[in-house]
């Protein structure tokens, strides 16, 4: 499988047009607040749409069809509900009790409810879940675009790396949001070209492959179960991405840094709502997609080649990329692979802005004054973490095997997100907590992620006789299965969630907060009383 030369072209027209926005963008990049914030004028349309870019499209883009062709409908079903809790979630509470704060960083927030060391245990969390999240997006896009047009994983990456690390180190938030905007216009616009082409070619529509999902053998998912071992139930699927979408609204800072450009309140719930949206018509364009590609490769002219092999996670992955490489026509090709490079640099570009963003403000302001210009040192902390984070995929690959992306990531970063999630709820939930009482239970929420995720190799490593401990106590069946298999990866953050809420509550009997003016507008009970940390935003 190999492009045509105006494919090639096309690639490197579209990642020298990044670098070229990136490099106009710049000239207005003189202040703290225009690099990190955009000098809080962000239009409310297009921080929605970078929203999306950020949290969804890489994985959604690429993941998506290789679902379909495993689970059918299921998961579109699952999301939507997820979708319409969520909705309820961000807009009348993450938003409405965060964005009154005037911050730069999330984090910020942190040393005022509790104290500075709080705020740094917050931010490093951010930083080590940030660079891994960005390595495992990069890689296994590149990955998928490797399988489907023969060209060198480590190329791919590297390009890839490198111009969105150049043109956000240019351009700021500005250049971010801008991109991504363009990168969320790509993913529609080539995901639209797709299904026309097998509508075209085929003389199908779209019930023909409704029925041609629905009539294949496809994994079922169970509505709930109380068994930990089994990978995925309809009730933690919901879960687990409802408390995802909680945590990136209030903990993640590529989130809430978009939400703090916005001028005031009501422009962030619009960014909100036009990110809902456009999450709608991506997750229902994917699924699509990828009912489409069933028909192409089971009842149209297409076959899958010998070396794709559906029943692998990695290749399935691939079926979307392979499709486009193979199938379309010249150039039309080029313009799809610019949109699959679009999915993974929107990711890395936010990455990136918003590590040099923390690492700046939370760590490299702590001595200065606070007037002084940081531009240049965030420019180079985004070369370097651009660098790092290039380096890091070009080596994770050979640690997952032949996973698939829904695999492969819950027992990476996602194993943070309970923990950094936990210290903001509890901030905001527990008024009586101090800051004693939520270091540790931060770091009970990460144990607690790790050993969920990683509970079968943890059980298979310490031997016989803990499997036997464990059989005695929960049966030898279950014991097995759980040696075998581990716990399912939707347990991992209602879990670690659960466990860093819990000791964050208990132990803020032995730990209290003795400073009543430290929780004043600051936790949900006290929200309406004064705080000389909030905005002029007003919900």
């Amino acid at each position: 499988m190999r492009l045509h030369l105006v494919d090639h072209l096309i690639l490197i027209a579209y990642l020298v047009g990044m670098m070229m926005l990136g490099w106009r963008l710049s000239k207005r990049q003189h202040s703290d607040e225009e690099y990190f914030l955009g000098g809080r004028r962000m239009p409310w349309f297009a921080v929605g749409v970078s929203l999306i870019a950020t949290l969804l499209s890489s994985v959604a883009y690429l993941g998506t069809p290789g679902v379909v062709w495993r689970f059918g409908f299921a998961i579109f079903l699952n999301t939507l509900v997820g979708i319409g809790i969520t909705i309820v979630l961000v807009l009348f509470v993450t938003i409405p009790f965060f964005v009154r704060f005037r911050f730069t960083t999330a984090y910020e927030y942190l040393e005022h409810r509790f104290n500075l060391s709080v705020r740094l245990l917050g931010a490093t969390m951010f930083l080590l879940f940030m660079t891994i999240y960005m390595g495992v997006i990069v890689l296994l896009s590149a990955r998928a675009l490797a399988v489907a047009t023969g060209l060198p994983l480590v190329l791919i990456i590297v390009s890839v790396g490198t111009v969105a690390t150049l043109y956000t180190m240019m351009g700021g938030i500005r250049a971010v949001i801008w991109t991504d905007v363009i990168q969320v216009a790509l993913l529609v616009g080539g995901g639209l070209f797709a299904i026309g082409y097998v509508a075209m070619s085929t003389g199908s529509g779209p019930l023909d492959w409704i029925q041609a999902v629905n009539a294949r053998d496809n994994e079922s998912i169970p509505l709930a179960s109380l068994d930990p071992t089994i990978p995925a139930t309809v009730v933690t699927l919901i879960l687990g991405g409802c408390l995802w979408t909680l945590m990136s609204h209030t903990a993640n800072q590529t989130i809430m840094q978009r939400y703090f450009s916005t001028v005031d309140m009501r422009a962030a719930k619009r960014s909100y709502v036009t990110s809902a949206a456009v999450d709608v018509l991506l997750l229902v364009l994917l699924t699509v997609i990828g009912a489409s590609l069933i028909y192409y490769f089971t009842q149209g002219a297409g076959t899958l080649p010998p070396d794709l092999d559906p029943a692998s996670g990695k290749d399935r992955d691939g079926i979307f990329p392979y499709f486009v490489a193979t199938r379309i026509p010249a150039g039309l090709a080029g313009a799809i692979f610019a949109a699959l490079l679009a999915a993974s640099m929107s990711t890395i570009d936010s990455g990136v802005n918003s590590f040099a963003t923390v690492a700046t403000v939370d760590f490299g302001r702590l001595r200065r004054r606070k007037t002084e210009n940081h531009v240049a040192q965030a420019r180079v902390i985004t070369v370097v973490v651009g660098l790092a984070v290039t380096l890091f995929a070009v080596f994770f690959d050979r640690l997952t095997g032949t996973a698939d992306i829904p695999t492969i990531l819950p027992k990476t970063f996602n194993s943070l997100a309970g923990g950094l999630g936990g210290l903001f709820l509890a901030g905001m939930l527990i008024p009586r907590a101090g800051s004693r009482a939520v270091w540790p239970a931060a770091l009970v929420g990460v144990v607690s992620a790790l050993a969920v995720a990683y509970s079968g190799e943890l059980l298979r490593y310490l031997g016989p006789s803990a499997v036997d401990m464990v059989g005695g106590w929960l049966g030898t069946e279950f014991a097995q299965r759980l040696a075998a298999q581990g716990m399912g990866f939707t347990w991992i953050i209602p879990s670690s969630t659960a466990a860093s809420l819990g000791t964050a509550w208990l132990l803020s009997f032995v730990f209290p907060n003795r400073d009543p003016e430290r929780v004043r507008g600051l936790t949900w009970s006290t929200r309406r009383e004064p705080s000389p940390y909030t905005g002029q935003g007003r919900a």
